[in-house]
């Protein structure tokens, strides 16, 4: 299956040069999960502080078709379009 995957901030250092704006479409089995989606692009490797994949959803959030998600299980479908970014300030 295939998925867009678009990545922010020092995580697009995860993604080839040629990248273009953190965005690629990743090829992953039918089987496939949020957690098998960040072994894939080596996720880990690529955060600041890097405490295991669990330190992903404490300090990014992932949007999967525009809804956020919160468990590395997360089932993926072909065609889904997933952002992980970081989490953002406002007031």
């Amino acid at each position: 299956m295939k998925v867009q995957v678009q990545l922010f901030s020092s995580l697009r250092s995860c993604l080839a040069p040629d990248a273009e704006r953190g965005k690629v479409i990743l090829e992953l089995p039918e089987a496939a999960n949020l957690r098998s989606l960040c072994n894939a692009l080596e996720i880990e490797r690529c955060l600041p502080a890097s405490n295991g994949l669990e330190e992903l959803l404490k300090s990014w959030q992932v949007s999967i078709n525009n809804e956020f998600v919160l468990d590395l299980d997360h089932p993926l479908q072909d065609g889904d379009q997933v952002m992980i970014f970081p989490h953002m300030a406002g007031g």
